[in-house]
């Protein structure tokens, strides 16, 4: 087989498992398997391949053929010009989500408080939280309860400091922040027309019907943003649909409710025109004073529960806990970084420690998955760090540091849950006790120093066999 009939071949395959960009996806597999690059296969497409890159290159059409996204088969995504080593446990934003998300950044500046409102799986969340840096609030809010819970997984995984995951209805965030966000990104759950190329479960479960109900929950969800957004503040409202009922019509009608706002910008994205889905985005502004008023034409919700929430927060540390988390900081973390953590505001979620961002915000009373950064645990008499933390620092705020690299054996150990060996000079270095393990200068997870030896503490959920 040629390399030419090779990408014949391919291309046929997927186009039967209706892969959408059947050809390019199967010169991508084929460079993969073959280590070649455009120049070689315009050079030698009608070169014979050898059995053994044969063997590879029907491996990787029958994974991609399964639907098994391409970036997680190849390794590789990029985004927002930039290029990411990628794996199923990494988040893939979506191509169509670019857009959105550059333009949500135009409007926002660091120490501004950002809501994303409808946030899961979080795309959105973390590019925000890296244009606010470590000043200003996220909150990322999510209203169903496991998709929270991922939401937050992924705000833990890029490091972010200064953010607060919650998992309430949109009428209870509005209830609680009456005029308190600088910038809204609500990305409405939606009927999905949008996705019909990309997701055939989604034109099964589209109708009439859902697009109406879907078109009512959208104006629900702007009408509580609005009370939440400060004047002068801007909400991008944006849907992967086409329809009309979801997108104009949800913004015309936002308008007539809402007379202090104008609407600056307005587009759809077609398929066939872009690189990616169908989807829509409005970028709404904010004049005059804020309306505080909730009634709407919607009954009034209680926030059930708000009286008995499990997530009821401990206001400070005991002594004994202080002593030992002031131990762990001292021999670990760089006098700077100790400082951060130790003069802010801590909370208890049971025996898990929080710090709260700078920025003041009342979480009392909501259900929250994240209280800013998770700092640690303490247990039986000793405090643990949380993988949170890890991910939050650099290299430069650890005393204690194991130094790995990218292509050393024991670095894919590490994420499989391996314990790492240190050579005796690196031994020297490593004071007994916590250290931070990182690749090539990026923190990847703690470990535990015994002479030669680093113990793992990477969460065993994480881990995956390299």
């Amino acid at each position: 087989m040629t390399y030419r009939e090779a990408i014949l071949l391919g291309e046929s395959i997927l186009q039967k498992a209706k892969i959408v960009d059947a050809k390019n996806d199967a010169w991508l597999l084929l460079a993969m398997a073959c280590r070649i690059n455009h120049t070689y296969y315009y050079v030698h497409m009608d070169e014979e391949m050898s059995q053994e890159q044969i063997r590879e290159y029907q491996a990787l059409l029958s994974k991609r053929a399964e639907r098994i996204p391409l970036q997680y088969i190849v390794g590789e995504q990029e985004f927002m010009g930039l290029k990411f080593r990628v794996n199923s446990n990494v988040l893939i934003p979506r191509q169509d989500t670019e857009t959105l998300v550059e333009e949500a950044l135009k409007v926002i500046e660091p120490g501004m408080r950002v809501l994303d409102l409808c946030a899961a799986p979080g795309g959105k969340s973390t590019q925000l939280a890296t244009y606010l840096g470590d000043s200003g609030l996220l909150v990322s809010n999510e209203i169903n309860t496991q998709r929270s819970r991922i939401l937050s997984q992924n705000i833990e995984r890029m490091g972010i400091k200064n953010a607060i995951v919650t998992n309430e209805d949109s009428f209870v965030l509005a209830s609680h922040f009456p005029g308190f966000f600088n910038a809204i990104q609500v990305d409405a759950p939606c009927s999905g027309e949008g996705m019909f190329r990309k997701l055939p479960e989604a034109i099964e479960q589209w109708s009439m019907e859902n697009v109406a109900i879907c078109a009512a929950r959208q104006k629900e969800i702007l009408d509580n943003a609005a009370v939440m957004l400060k004047p002068g503040g801007v909400i991008v409202y944006s849907t992967c649909t086409f329809s009309k009922e979801e997108n104009e019509d949800v913004i015309e009608c936002f308008l007539e409710r809402h007379p202090d706002f104008t609407l600056e910008e307005m587009e759809r994205f077609w398929p066939h025109k872009v690189d990616g889905e169908g989807h829509f985005v409005a970028k709404l502004v904010r004049r005059g004073s804020v309306d505080t008023d909730l009634k709407a034409d919607r009954k009034t919700k209680k926030n059930k529960n708000s009286k008995n929430r499990k997530n009821e927060t401990k206001p400070a540390l005991t002594k004994e806990n202080m002593k030992l988390l002031s131990e762990f900081l001292d021999e670990t973390i760089s006098e700077d970084m100790a400082a951060w953590i130790k003069n802010s505001r801590l909370v208890m979620f049971g025996e898990q420690l929080y710090r709260l961002p700078d920025m003041e915000v009342d979480i009392k009373g909501l259900k929250v998955q994240r209280a800013g950064l998770h700092i640690g645990e303490f247990k039986k008499q000793r405090f643990e760090p949380s993988h949170s933390l890890a991910l939050a620092l650099k290299l430069n705020d650890a005393k204690n540091v194991v130094k790995l690299t990218w292509d050393d054996p024991q670095t894919t150990g590490f994420f499989n849950g391996q314990s790492v060996m240190l050579s005796d000079e690196q031994a020297a270095e490593c004071k007994k006790g916590w250290a931070l393990v990182c690749v090539d200068g990026y923190t990847a997870g703690w470990g535990k120093v015994n002479g030669t030896q680093v113990k793992n503490h990477y969460p065993k959920g994480l881990r995956n066999k390299i």
